[in-house]
């Protein structure tokens, strides 16, 4: 979560800082029209990543499951 700043609203966000972002993945930030200010995160990148990310985990998982499976039958 997270607090916008410089606004008079108060209220907790949630969401992604496009700061931290930035560290890891600089594709999927924008910029303030100076072209330095991080102004947001491009979410709909973010999910391309996310999905990807989450096929290679499923076939990490399957390929342990399988390792698993064989070990136990010896």
């Amino acid at each position: 979560s997270f607090n916008y700043k410089n606004t008079v609203d108060n209220t907790q966000h949630i969401g992604l800082i496009a700061e931290e972002v930035l560290q890891v993945e600089p594709r999927l930030v924008f910029y303030e029209s100076d072209g330095k200010t991080v102004r947001g995160v491009e979410f709909e990148l973010l999910t391309a990543l996310l999905v990807k990310s989450d096929q290679e985990l499923y076939k990490e998982i399957q390929d342990l499951k399988n390792r698993i499976k064989i070990l136990e039958d010896k």
